[in-house]
């Protein structure tokens, strides 16, 4: 596994804050909406220039785009969320990296289909790492019947 990847974790996952900042959705996100998919949280760097897993999401997110998988990206300022190409949530306070346990830098944490958390990643992730832990999320949602295409 990668540096820092804590691994099939398995407590629920916790909500959004009801009064984040929503950027590139016309609805607040509820995780209680995403079930049946795997959500893959990416916490972005906080400032730009430090992205070092944006190729590794971009190649993730192309990988799985037949599959239902989520990405949301949380960022320290909307002028970063804006420039998502996915659902985006301002973290200014830092409370989600905080409820999540995001301490580095940079992480990813993948939401299994039930809505617990598989996959905690601290610091940057390889392409091949990120996809190996999505695909083994969406595995065992789907041998337990919980995937919704």
């Amino acid at each position: 596994m990668a540096r820092g990847v804590m691994g099939l974790i398995t407590r629920k996952a916790p909500d959004f804050p009801s009064d984040v900042q929503w950027v590139n959705v016309g609805a607040p996100i509820t995780l209680r909406r995403l079930r049946g998919t795997v959500v893959v949280l990416y916490f972005s760097p906080r400032r730009r220039g430090l992205n070092g897993m944006a190729p590794a999401i971009t190649a993730m997110r192309k990988k799985y785009r037949k599959h239902p998988v989520v990405t949301i990206t949380i960022c320290s300022t909307g002028a970063l969320a804006s420039s998502a190409l996915n659902p985006a949530v301002v973290d200014a306070n830092g409370r989600l990296r905080k409820l999540y346990g995001i301490n580095d830098w940079a992480g990813v944490v993948i939401i299994g289909a039930t809505g617990r958390v598989d996959y905690k990643v601290s610091g940057d992730i390889t392409t091949e790492q990120l996809n190996g832990l999505v695909g083994d999320s969406l595995s065992k949602a789907s041998e337990a019947g919980s995937l919704r295409y």
